[in-house]
């Protein structure tokens, strides 16, 4: 047993003996709603115009002329310059960050790293204009 698994198996138990199966039921309910306090920040990486505003939008349910509301702002070339934050409108622990498309000249493959370095996610997207479903998540340690 990991140590993970060791300590929410001493928690559960714990839980069980003061309160019985309803406390034992409480802990696991709340244990599996932890994951809504966490903070979350997710880059969302891609070449210049694949669409990585328009994901963003999409996430947050915003179209592009909703500039009002805080809508990331489209485009087909170089339209993000910088790392820009969109908080998500229900849940204010995720943040999203529109990252300028990598691979051009103002931000080439090769120096693109100290970009993402200089950022604090927690992980990031890769966001693909000509595979659609393929979204790859890596997480970064802080």
């Amino acid at each position: 047993m990991s140590s993970i698994s060791a300590a929410l198996g001493k928690q559960m138990e714990k839980a069980f003996k003061a309160n019985g199966m309803d406390g034992c039921l409480d802990f696991i309910r709340s244990s599996l709603d932890s994951w809504q306090d966490m903070n979350m920040t997710i880059g969302v990486i891609g070449g210049s115009g694949c669409g990585k505003s328009s994901l963003i939008n999409a996430i947050r349910d915003l179209n592009a002329d909703e500039k009002e509301k805080g809508a990331a702002e489209v485009g087909s070339n170089e339209t993000t310059t910088h790392p820009t934050e969109y908080p998500h409108p229900q849940n204010k622990q995720l943040v999203l960050v529109d990252l300028p498309g990598v691979g051009t000249p103002k931000f080439p493959q090769n120096s693109y790293w100290m970009l993402l370095k200089s950022i604090n996610m927690t992980s990031f997207c890769w966001w693909h204009k000509r595979d659609f479903i393929r979204v790859t998540v890596g997480w970064q340690k802080n």
